[in-house]
């Protein structure tokens, strides 16, 4: 500005100043008009004297005519539009600022603005526009080290760690010396679970930055992450030591004691996380499972009911654990569950994709991949590899994604043995494992996880095959990104279809297949295992968290009316085995008559099967595994047939073996049947020579027969892709043939 300007406007200035010392501020406005036309001076200086006066008079149209004109100037040049908004933010007009500068083309002159307009909104609170603000910033000038740290912020905040990592390599890159930049970094790398790189940008924060317990709680994590659980313990140790109510130390050292077994102690310290930040589902969840795992169910009232009231809410939060379908919700509310959780979990891990072009298959064989973290000893390695062994290897090419290492159980070698390809992919993040999957152009995924420990997070939503299909390891829907669920038309009744997010294929008799040559144990005897000769025997190896009080409560009152009836439970935990003694003395029941059976080798434990009378299955989680091997041993099983997939599994192995009359539709009835069947001990003996007598040729155990279902279900996902279609049911069941 030249010197004749200035006085000009610095007289004008001094007029406004003395009408608005009167408060005669609608006299300074029109004065400001008056000399608008005439005087010399930048008019962006003249439409903000214009602004402050309407603003302080409250003069609603006169502010918005000179926003509205100062907007106008501004978009006459970057230099125009910088000052501006400047000006507008320094007058707490962000808005105004931001309509501005958003019209405008970005340039590196206005990155500094976008930035600070970026740190207003959010003081103010509103996260969304500052991280419009920040990318705006970025976009103009993406060297910009302090918009790159807030808007890493940002989506720390929103557990976006995926996307908000690059923005703290690059800070770190451009400013070395900035300890923000590292602890954001160190940050996302934590919470993606990169514990050696997280404890490597640790190391770079200037001392004072972070708290020195909250410090520690982080590098422990970081040390759990990278195997080093000593160091992770003492790391714990020190920090509740120095702040005994601090979330972070707490948390982390709950999940460390949980998962060496400690589950008692595990669940005390997320009863004080939670404590520390009563928002965390996380923290309650782990609780409400561990205190499940031990049957402490009179501390587990309080936090159960807290935690199902969050989730019939629609609150699932941080919730990391698929511990739902042991609680009994209806099966929309597990959807939707189920759904939120898919994608939260996901976008920890993986930028989901949208869906892939695929070229067709055109060659004579079909390449089925079996993605799965069980493939050794596990409950679905037992149940699947006869599919395996059993698949027409002319119509199909059989690939298996390990997601943990296998071990030396004889299943294990047979699954190996059984699939054409398998491929060790143990450890790896999902875009590694999404890049093989693509790279062997797998025609259908097959999800052996679902939403249990070990599943490769996010890699579903990443879509590696045109056809992704949820099967046996998860016994509900995924929620999202996967096209259809294998089950039948008990699990998944035709009403119950809305329930799920993927399409229902349904196959005749069970969903669950089962392997015909699976290794029995040699004979053993009732007194090698604690069991009297002349009781009666009823078993129900389930793991513990499965066992309600409703449930335990008709079996005490059967074990109460039958004298001779002695309970055969797993050794799950030594915490549940002492809560169930104490929970049956507390119903008059000798502690002496339940009979705990240690964890032993598959062939050894269905061995020791046939030495049951009588299975109980539980509700609202049935047995699944459990409940085929007692009835492959002949053992009867009654079940309650529930509300959820997880509840109606069940009712599916018994139609499958031929004892339907062994579902019941409740509670009373289940317990009338149970009297009824231990009353009559003839009675239970014909149910085992007609299970053991069926073995051979109930379709439960025909292993090929269900292979060959499987395998149409298969032909039939594939044909409605290459037509085009967008997946829909699939009937291949006894109903549908029939119809």
């Amino acid at each position: 500005m030249n010197d004749s300007v200035t006085p000009h406007f610095e007289a004008l200035l001094e007029q406004v100043r003395v009408l608005a010392a009167r408060g005669d501020l609608p006299a300074a406005l029109a004065l400001i008009e008056r000399t608008a036309a005439t005087l010399r001076a930048p008019r962006d200086r003249l439409l903000l004297l214009k602004l402050d006066i309407a603003a302080a008079a409250q003069d609603v149209a006169a502010v918005a005519a000179a926003e509205q004109e100062l907007d106008a100037v501004g978009r006459e040049s970057p230099a125009n539009a910088a000052r501006i908004v400047a000006s507008l933010r320094s007058r707490r007009r962000a808005d105004a600022a931001w309509n501005l500068l958003a019209a405008l083309p970005g340039s590196p002159a206005l990155a500094p603005e976008a930035f600070l307009l970026g740190v207003e909104f959010a003081r103010a609170g509103d996260a969304q526009r500052a991280r419009v603000a920040y990318e705006y910033a970025l976009a103009a000038n993406p060297d910009l080290v302090e918009a790159r740290i807030n808007f890493g912020d940002i989506l720390l905040a929103r557990r976006d760690f995926l996307d908000a990592r690059p923005h703290f390599e690059r800070a770190v890159e451009l400013r070395p010396e900035s300890g923000a930049a590292w602890l954001g970094l160190a940050q996302s790398l934590l919470n993606l679970g990169e514990g050696a790189p997280a404890l490597a940008a640790f190391a770079r924060l200037p001392g004072g930055l972070v708290p020195s317990a909250l410090l520690d709680a982080w590098r422990a994590t970081a040390h759990a992450q990278a195997g080093d659980d000593v160091a992770a313990a003492a790391l714990y140790e020190r920090a509740i030591a120095a702040d005994s109510v601090g979330f972070a130390g707490l948390f982390g050292y709950a999940l460390l004691v949980e998962r060496r077994g400690d589950l008692e102690s595990a669940a005390r310290l997320y009863a004080r996380a939670l404590a520390a930040a009563p928002q965390s589902n996380w923290a309650l969840a782990n609780q409400v499972y561990c205190l499940q795992r031990i049957a402490d169910w009179d501390t587990l009232r309080a936090p159960l009911a807290e935690l199902l009231a969050r989730l019939r809410s629609g609150d699932v939060g941080d919730y990391a654990n698929s511990t739902w379908i042991g609680f009994g919700l209806a099966g929309a509310l597990q959807r939707d569950v189920a759904a939120k959780f898919s994608r939260i979990q996901a976008g920890l891990r993986v930028t989901a994709v949208a869906r892939r072009a695929f070229a067709p298959n055109d060659g004579a064989r079909l390449r089925i991949g079996y993605v799965g973290s069980d493939f050794r000893g596990h409950a679905t390695s037992y149940l699947l590899v006869g599919v395996l062994e059993h698949h027409a290897r002319a119509r199909f090419e059989v690939f298996a994604y390990a997601l943990a290492p296998t071990d030396d159980a004889p299943v294990a070698r047979r699954i190996v043995a059984a699939c054409e390809h398998f491929v060790d992919v143990a450890g790896l993040p999902a875009e590694r494992v999404a890049a093989r999957i693509l790279a062997d152009r797998i025609d259908i995924l097959v999800d052996l996880n679902g939403h249990t420990k070990g599943e490769c997070m996010g890699l579903v939503a990443l879509r590696p095959a045109p056809i992704i299909v949820n099967y046996l390891g998860f016994p509900g829907t995924m929620g999202a990104f996967v096209d259809y669920i294998i089950a039948d038309r008990l699990v998944i009744p035709q009403a119950a279809a809305g329930e799920f997010s993927e399409a229902v294929v349904r196959l005749p008799g069970c969903y669950q297949p089962n392997d015909a040559l699976r290794e029995i144990g040699a004979p053993t005897t009732r007194a090698e295992h604690g069991l009297s000769a002349d009781a009666i025997v009823a078993c129900s190896f389930n793991q513990s968290w499965k066992f309600t009080p409703a449930i335990w409560a008709i079996w005490m009152r059967q074990m109460a009316a039958h004298p001779r009836l002695l309970l055969w439970l797993l050794e799950d935990n030594p915490w549940a085995s002492s809560n169930l003694r104490r929970h049956a003395q507390a119903a008059g029941v000798s502690a002496e008559r339940i009979v705990f059976a240690p964890r032993v080798p598959h062939a050894a434990h269905l061995a020791r099967l046939a030495l049951a009378d009588l299975a109980f299955d539980t509700l609202p989680c049935n047995s699944h595994t459990t409940g085929s091997d007692a009835l492959c041993m002949g053992v009867p099983l009654v079940t309650i047939a529930g509300d959820a997939f997880a509840a109606r599994v069940g009712a599916s192995l018994l139609h499958a073996v031929g004892l339907a009359e062994l579902v019941t539709d409740g509670e009373d009835d289940y317990a009338a049947l149970l009297d009824a069947l231990l009353r009559t001990p003839g009675k239970l003996a014909a149910l085992k020579a007609r299970l053991l007598a069926a073995r051979a040729t109930a379709p439960l155990f025909d292993t090929a027969t269900t292979t060959r279902a499987l395998e149409s279900a298969f032909a039939a996902m594939y044909a409605r892709f290459r037509a085009g279609r967008a997946p829909a049911a699939i009937d291949l069941s006894d109903a549908a043939a029939g119809a």
